[in-house]
């Protein structure tokens, strides 16, 4: 089984997207559907960061601590980032290389989870385990959408 791996690929597959909607609504100059865009990455991305901080890492990191910390700096890294960019979509001074820049970062950050956590959750972790973190993902990112939903219908 290999649950885990595959719901944390898709929501890679569905971040990625909305990174590439993102700089498209950037390059058109479309300011609506820019700042939607930009609320539910964000929401998406800093939930499933959320869920691999709270479930994920800790069962890891049990024997991988230098790997853990690493990726535990990159996501502080990427809410860095994430934090700039809002504020540069919210200022309307966004530019596409600083979500490029976020972009590399997200995909080299995706590689090196996938060959080592994800790898290692798929091989050691029991099927019931990965299956409740499997759903735990999938809610997250339901939730993530609720609440960028919400957040825009109050602006």
């Amino acid at each position: 089984m290999d649950a885990i791996r595959t719901q944390l690929a898709t929501d890679h597959r569905v971040l990625e997207h909305l990174f590439r909607h993102l700089l498209h609504d950037l390059v058109v100059c479309n300011t609506g559907d820019l700042r939607a865009t930009w609320c539910e990455l964000e929401h998406r991305l800093l939930s499933h960061i959320d869920v691999e901080e709270q479930l994920l890492l800790p069962v890891f990191g049990v024997g991988h601590q230098a790997a853990t910390e690493r990726t535990r700096a990159e996501h502080a890294q990427i809410r860095i980032l994430l934090d700039e960019l809002g504020a540069a979509v919210e200022l309307h001074s966004l530019h596409e290389s600083a979500v490029e820049r976020l972009l590399q970062l997200l995909e080299a950050h995706i590689e090196r989870e996938d060959r080592l956590i994800y790898r290692f959750a798929n091989e050691l972790l029991a099927d019931p385990v990965q299956c409740r973190l499997a759903a735990a993902l999938r809610a997250a990112a339901r939730a993530a959408h609720e609440a960028a939903s919400k957040t825009l219908a109050n602006r």
